[in-house]
């Protein structure tokens, strides 16, 4: 076994082997074993290879053993929320980062990150909800859609979003809300805006509705941030693959309508079509690529059934459907 925790600690376990370790981690030779390795490594700071290393180094071993029992009381208190290999996994993750960090440059900011706890919402395809942020703050989160925030929220006012929601945010001068989405962050003190950055999108849009806010992106192989101020009714595209922002006014009955239970089509393909509706109904749709060709679709629906939508979608088309629980068959009709 001292084999193959130390194969994987250097990253060289085959997956048959990382299973093998991660079950005996679980067992009660395992979690002492694992303790007794972080006292090794503690040792390693009277050992004179490891002063060599310098007084950064050794500073930053004291700041990673010093908080191993902040780990540890908090996985015992957190026990309803991290289960079985999660509970082991966090802890063989912060031993690695201690081992990592003598001979990287890893600061203790960095550190400090690794160790944050988040609360993650996440609504799957056909479900939206609203959700209130410990400072008041009320988020509409579409379907399909993740945000996450640190517990201690009243210090950091950061979320991080996958997806679409809207953001009332409670103003506060001396603390802004930032909401990260990859390279992407939007800054705000008091005030209210739609974020669409679902993935297939070629573009992360923000559009605002009162307030002011700053849309920046960081440019990470350059390190060089641009940006973008928003006044009420201004829209900002980012466009992934141009990397480039663009700025105009924006329409609330069509950038805004998922709030309000309505779904809008305008000149839309059919690949827009199916994302969109699997998406609100969580469902999937198959159909013959061939019957997609050309297919454009223009119409408004306020908190309407997919049966409804599809009557009307497939209606000009001369095509017909069956919906099974959470399947679509789009199909043309035998003659």
């Amino acid at each position: 076994m001292e084999r193959l925790i130390a194969k994987y600690i250097e990253n060289r376990c085959t997956p048959e082997e990382l299973i093998v370790v991660l079950e005996w981690l679980k067992t009660e030779e395992g979690a002492k074993a694992l303790s007794n390795k972080m006292d090794e490594l503690w040792a390693l700071k009277n050992d004179q290879d490891t002063k060599r290393l310098g007084g950064e180094a050794d500073k930053k071993l004291t700041v990673a053993y010093s908080n191993r029992d902040r780990v540890s009381s908090i996985s015992k208190i957190r026990r309803r929320k991290i289960f079985g290999i999660g509970a082991i996994a966090a802890t063989v993750a912060f031993f690695l980062i201690s081992v990592f960090i003598i001979n990287h440059d890893i600061d203790e900011v960095e550190l400090e990150q690794s160790l944050t706890y988040y609360d993650v919402k996440t609504n799957p395809p056909g479900v939206k909800s609203t959700i209130r942020l410990p400072d008041g703050s009320m988020v509409k989160l579409n379907s399909d859609s993740e945000l996450k925030y640190a517990e201690d929220f009243h210090r950091i006012r950061e979320v991080f979003l996958k997806g679409e929601a809207f953001f009332d945010v409670v103003e506060n001068k001396e603390m802004p809300f930032v909401v990260r989405v990859n390279d992407l962050s939007v800054f705000a003190l008091g005030t209210a805006f739609n974020i669409n950055a679902f993935a297939e999108k070629n573009s992360v849009d923000v559009c605002l509705t009162e307030g002011k806010v700053k849309v920046e992106h960081l440019n990470r192989s350059t390190e060089v941030a641009t940006s973008i101020v928003l006044d009420p009714g201004e829209k900002a595209m980012y466009k992934k693959t141009e990397s480039q922002f663009f700025k105009d006014a924006f329409d609330p009955q069509f950038d805004l309508a998922w709030k309000n239970k309505t779904l809008v089509f305008d000149s839309s393909e059919f690949s827009e079509i199916r994302s969109k509706l699997e998406r609100w109904y969580g469902v999937q749709i198959e159909i013959d690529d061939e019957l997609t060709k050309g297919w454009q679709f223009t119409a408004r629906f306020h908190d309407s059934t997919l049966e409804n939508i599809l009557k009307n979608l497939v209606f000009s088309r001369g095509l017909e459907f069956v919906i099974n629980k959470d399947k679509v068959n789009i199909y043309l009709p035998m003659k």
